[in-house]
């Protein structure tokens, strides 16, 4: 006998972690790291607490969780998404069945929903997607980015919304002919008078984030559904992303000692992590950080008022001169939205092709 509830936070997660354990190896490429997870579907991070309501929703059979989601309500619309779902886990052998009966007890649940509700995002874009587009390639799927899993595909695809919204992964493949190379490193010995480039800092690492925060807040402002995080919300984040972040690949320009741009590039850990193996993934991060041969480009940024100078080349190929002297052969760049035509003909510009997408759907 199936039930369809409604649960707090502290009720949901017992459950959450038992679905999880049960379903986490069956992701089509790595899921992220266990920990993470875990403190997603907790609702633990500070933007979550600070800026959301967050109400679970479950069907059990035989007070197993079968399905699990949550609904993340904006506490008010300048904080976040006013409505979306999220932290989608499907048991492996969910039946049509279960997946209707979820369905539509979900839609009689947020029929007193007012305003538009989004899904699959787990609350606010930094945390994002829970699964992409149907038709992708595993293999392509990188590093802090959604993982394919089956049964979780079909449960979206039984919400039965509308598509709202795309964002694209482009791919290159690095040219390492002679030319390219001494194009590319000529083109940052016009640096102008003034202007200098930094790798990120260990020793003032949280100096670092502060400004990596300063820039994005200015530059996305005026992004499709872009909502600033405050730096404490930002920290909380990135204070543990230094065990993956290959300070060669994260780089500052700055004018006259003040940092106006980023260009900030991930090694693709999936191409060696493997999900559900936390204490054996940090040791292949630490094995493998320098030694990947493809990555993926996270943010590039530039505050709105050095834009139209071509400036952003100079912090960018000093990133792509050490990540070819590396073995790097190929970069991705991911969840570009539609609208971002700016991103979007940068990164073409290179040579990039279309890898995969990331849909965002509307339940009403």
């Amino acid at each position: 006998m199936s039930s369809f509830r409604q649960l707090s936070l502290t009720e949901a997660f017992p459950f959450y972690k038992e679905l999880y354990a049960e379903t986490k190896r069956s992701y089509s490429s790595f899921n992220g790291m266990d920990f993470f997870n875990l403190k997603l579907f907790k609702g633990d991070f500070l933007l979550l607490k600070n800026r959301f309501k967050l109400t679970p929703y479950g069907l059990f059979q035989d007070k197993k969780p079968r399905i699990l989601l949550t609904h993340f309500q904006a506490i008010s619309p300048d904080l976040g998404t006013p409505n979306s779902l999220g932290s989608i886990l499907v048991a492996t052998d969910i039946t049509e069945m279960e997946i209707t009966e979820f369905s539509n007890e979900l839609h009689k649940a947020m029929s007193s929903v007012s305003g538009e509700i989004v899904y699959p995002l787990n609350g606010h874009f930094n945390l994002g997607f829970s699964v992409p587009a149907e038709d992708h390639d595993p293999k392509t799927i990188t590093f802090l980015t959604s993982a394919g899993n089956s049964s979780v595909r079909k449960f979206v695809n039984a919400l039965g919304g509308k598509k709202k919204r795309t964002f694209h992964s482009l791919s290159t493949n690095i040219v390492k002919d002679p030319a390219s190379l001494k194009k590319v490193a000529e083109s940052i010995k016009t640096r102008p008078a003034g202007f200098t480039v930094e790798k990120l800092s260990v020793v003032n690492y949280r100096r670092d984030i502060e400004d990596y925060n300063r820039i994005i807040n200015g530059s996305f402002k005026d992004h499709f559904a872009f909502y600033p995080l405050s730096f404490l919300e930002e920290w909380d984040l990135m204070k543990t992303a230094l065990l993956v972040i290959n300070r060669n690949y994260f780089r500052f320009l700055s004018f006259k000692g003040e940092r106006v741009a980023v260009s900030m590039f991930f090694p693709d850990y999936n191409t060696v992590l493997k999900n559900g193996e936390d204490v054996q993934n940090t040791l292949r991060i630490f094995k493998h950080k320098s030694k990947i041969s493809r990555v993926r480009g996270v943010n590039v940024a530039i505050l709105p008022e050095y834009r139209g100078q071509g400036l952003i080349k100079y912090v960018r190929n000093e990133n792509l001169l050490k990540m070819i002297s590396d073995g790097v052969s190929v970069i991705e760049s991911s969840y570009i939205d539609q609208d971002n035509v700016n991103s979007m003909e940068n990164v073409k510009s290179t040579g990039a092709q279309a890898s995969h997408t990331f849909d965002l759907y509307t339940l009403n």
